[in-house]
């Protein structure tokens, strides 16, 4: 039975009569009085019978009635719950970030989306890089605020829109003395001055914590320089810890530049990588491929796209 048989028997029932119905249809009579035998042979019962007062139901029609309006009901409603989500008066959308990625981006962003879209929950989840490629891949969040997929074989089933370049930046003690191996800020490096981190071999190194993917970026960056295994006494998984212990003296740092910029108020001296060492990491939204976006989520991902300063039509991402 599909939505019409019902629709076309429950208004015979309301109206009292196929001639009635059929112009409230806006059907001929003789293919209405058709659609209603075929519906009845399929159902192998007469829903219907005739009365000096027009047509009454049996009591396989009263049934078939009580199930079509719960039916049509649930369809009216699911209607209007996607007129809803495409108008945004409603709608959800999952987005996943690292816990240290999403308090940088996503707070003041959060107030100014809802502020336009007011009936929009946005649910974050916070988790690894690599666990949120998982829960993309398992279609249990809509968008990941991350870096690059972490296998070519997952990069087939992403994709992947870029928002920012965060350069990184090596940090150190204000009298460090590799400072004075630092060269002037070029227009590249923006208003940090340039060291290369060949002039740090030797030195203890604040790491990242084992299994984050910035601490394989930061000794790819020491390799590069000709630093091999980097001795390192401390590591942790919060890069404002890493800058403060830098600023005291207690070892080198390699971070993010928007992780340096909430170190407050002593913040170490700051020596922009140059480059040639590829010192950088490009921020994405990550979507399922081929999945399709929702309203919902294909607004977030245009609002926060302006909110970055990326034009939305330059990108694709669904």
């Amino acid at each position: 039975m599909t939505q019409k048989d019902l629709l076309y028997i429950k208004t015979i029932a309301d109206e009292g009569s196929i001639s009635q119905a059929a112009k409230k249809l806006f059907v001929s009579q003789p293919s209405l009085s058709q659609s209603v035998r075929r519906i009845e042979d399929s159902l192998g019962v007469p829903l219907f019978k005739r009365t000096p007062k027009g047509l009454s139901l049996t009591p396989e029609g009263s049934a078939y009635i009580r199930m079509a309006s719960r039916i049509l009901s649930i369809y009216d409603a699911f209607e209007e719950e996607i007129r809803n989500q495409h108008e945004l008066k409603t709608g959800t959308v999952c987005v996943g970030a690292t816990p240290h990625r999403g308090p940088l981006l996503l707070p003041e962003f959060l107030a100014r989306f809802h502020l336009r879209y007011p009936h929009v929950t946005v649910d974050v989840m916070e988790r690894p890089a690599m666990e949120l490629e998982d829960l993309l891949l398992e279609g249990k969040i809509d968008l990941a605020l991350m870096r690059i997929p972490k296998t070519v074989e997952q990069s087939k089933s992403l994709t992947y829109r870029g928002l920012l370049r965060d350069s990184f930046l090596i940090l150190l003690k204000p009298d460090h003395p590799a400072a004075v191996h630092a060269s002037a800020p070029s227009p590249d490096s923006g208003e940090y001055p340039v060291l290369d981190p060949k002039w740090l071999a030797g030195e203890n190194f604040l790491l990242p914590a084992p299994g984050m993917r910035l601490r394989d970026t930061v000794t790819d960056i020491l390799k590069k320089a000709g630093i091999g295994e980097p001795k390192s006494d401390y590591s942790s998984i919060y890069m404002e810890t890493l800058a403060y212990l830098a600023a005291a003296g207690q070892g080198v740092a390699i971070i993010p530049t928007r992780y340096f910029k909430n170190v407050r108020p002593a913040p170490p001296l700051c020596y922009s990588i140059p480059e040639e060492y590829g010192a950088f990491w490009d921020v994405c939204l990550v979507a399922l491929k081929d999945a399709g976006l929702s309203r919902a989520a294909a607004a977030f991902c245009e609002e926060f796209s302006r909110y970055l300063g990326v034009q939305p039509e330059k990108e694709e991402l669904y």
